[in-house]
């Protein structure tokens, strides 16, 4: 089910919000960091490295952990408007730590329970799970089966935990990403269409921070590509 989009997708919420950026330090999640610092809101970028973000800023705070240690996540989301996963894992750790990105989100998800934040949205892949047809055949033959598999592989199984919990989230595939600028001109599909098949980080985290500043896509999943 879900919230039809057309109802209520001016349904802005009071803004500056208060975001917790996982996997802060690089690639998108360095990206939707940037792009919510320029949209007025706060926010704490969380990494194992979050001295790797060498952006200084007043309304941002570093925080430094590893998902897979839920202690390090205690406190780190009191008094958030939303949380925002965007964790990256070289296939060297995947194939060390098959469960990193599922594992990660449910201490995630325990620790937002405990701090009473509902609103998470988290960032996996066109590909994943019922996306599969999504992905051009060739592409599904060499990544999502091929050599890219163990991400795609827990990417559904940390969508699952997602679906399984009692939190407002929001799950966001984009196709292959690349370091472009942005452009915000993009497709988003809310449904099995197929979606361009590469995107920048940039129009990734400028979808990913709309994402948390409306409650329209609450339990919606949106492939994008652009």
């Amino acid at each position: 089910g879900g919230v039809p989009v057309t109802e209520t997708a001016t349904n802005k919420l009071p803004t500056p919000l208060k975001l917790v950026v996982i996997g802060g330090s690089k690639g998108t999640g360095k990206a939707i960091v940037e792009e919510a610092l320029g949209r007025g809101h706060f926010v704490t970028a969380y990494a194992r490295n979050p001295a790797a973000l060498t952006l200084e800023h007043a309304r941002l705070t570093k925080a430094a952990g590893d998902v897979n240690d839920a202690k390090s996540m205690k406190g780190l989301f009191e008094g958030a408007s939303a949380v925002v996963i965007a964790l990256g894992a070289t296939m060297g750790a995947l194939r060390k730590d098959p469960t990193l990105f599922s594992r990660g989100t449910t201490h995630v998800l325990d620790e937002m329970r405990a701090a009473k934040v509902r609103r998470l949205i988290v960032e996996t892949s066109v590909g994943t799970g019922d996306s599969r047809e999504q992905f051009p055949w060739l592409l599904r033959l060499m990544m999502v089966d091929g050599f890219l598999k163990p991400a795609f592989v827990d990417h559904g199984r940390q969508e699952q935990v997602i679906r399984a919990s009692d939190s407002d989230w929001t799950i966001v595939r984009p196709t292959r990403l690349t370091d472009g600028p942005a452009k915000h001109v993009y497709k988003v599909a809310l449904d099995k269409a197929k979606v361009p098949s590469a995107i920048s980080r940039a129009d990734v985290a400028h979808y990913m921070v709309s994402a948390a500043e409306t409650d329209a896509l609450i339990k919606q999943t949106a492939a994008l590509g652009g």
